[in-house]
């Protein structure tokens, strides 16, 4: 029976003359670190390898390594939620329903800010007066309006779609009623802000302003990872929420929180949530013991 479900490149710690041949198999009692938690258990010897990685290579898992406790709740709400952890500091993912395609709301404003200043760095200038009040508007105070402007600037969703596949993400889904009601993955959320805390999708400059924005979204707008951070962390976040037209709610919250020398990223998104505090409930659910384990 399986105890937990270990990918790629995660490392794994031999038990001391712990080894056992059973039906011709060979296995091996192993134990592994998942933040400030730890595991233990059986591996057959066909599962592991002895080659070490590159290094800083990303590792993978389910979250049952992370918590198994929260891997069970997770699994009791099926495939109306999605959630990816990336630990930053040990480059570990974690992931449950990672690439179940969910509504982006308020959410798809973070890919739009990310292409509209990578279009701003193809024309060579920074982000002039107006620029900024459509950024800062759109992200810090999440107007729709200024994400329609924005939208529109960048060629509506095929200059959107252009952008994120020169990225890697391939599986975002246009919505002709418009850019909140397209569709991705958390891993795709995840991919993005990963590039953006890493430095990898904008320049120095254009990063920090991003960043920026995202750590400074008005007070109302701070649920999920707003509500759950450790105390003391830093956090450049964003949430979504809109009903949808059977009614069922689609809620999101992504984001990246450092506290010390500890740094994650995390992204849960919900649909067909029969209620707007259910919806905000599980993503607190996550993101609460996600903060305590890896912060």
């Amino acid at each position: 029976k399986a105890l937990a479900h270990i990918g790629q490149n995660f490392s794994l710690a031999l038990t001391s003359d712990a080894a056992q041949w059973r039906q011709g198999v060979l296995w091996y009692k192993t134990a592994w670190q998942s933040g400030h938690a730890n595991g233990a258990g059986w591996l057959s010897v066909a599962t592991l390898t002895f080659t070490a990685p590159p290094a800083n290579a990303d590792a993978y898992a389910s979250f049952d390594v992370l918590s198994p406790s929260m891997a069970n709740y997770l699994a009791s709400l099926g495939d109306n939620v999605g959630a990816v952890v990336y630990d930053v500091t040990r480059h570990q993912y974690y992931t449950y329903n990672a690439n179940g395609l969910f509504i982006q709301a308020s959410s798809a404003k973070v890919p739009l800010m990310v292409a509209y200043l990578n279009w701003i760095e193809s024309q060579g200038r920074s982000p002039n007066s107006n620029d900024q009040s459509l950024l800062t508007t759109m992200i810090e105070n999440s107007n729709n309006d200024s994400a329609q402007v924005i939208y529109d600037t960048l060629g509506y969703d095929i200059g959107l779609n252009a952008y994120l596949r020169s990225i890697g993400i391939n599986d975002y889904q246009p919505n002709s009623n418009g850019w909140g009601w397209g569709r991705w993955s958390p891993l795709d959320m995840a991919h993005i802000l990963t590039l953006l805390q890493e430095g990898k999708a904008l320049n120095a400059s254009d990063r920090a302003y991003a960043l920026s924005l995202m750590r400074n979204i008005e007070p109302d707008q701070r649920m999920g990872i707003g509500e759950t951070a450790p105390a003391g962390a830093t956090y450049e976040m964003k949430d979504g929420w809109v009903p949808s037209p059977d009614g069922l709610w689609a809620i999101n919250t992504s984001g990246i929180v450092t506290l010390g020398s500890e740094t994650y990223i995390i992204t849960v998104y919900t649909g067909e949530q029969t209620s707007y505090d259910g919806g905000w409930y599980i993503t607190r659910q996550v993101c609460g013991p996600v903060g305590k384990l890896l912060a």
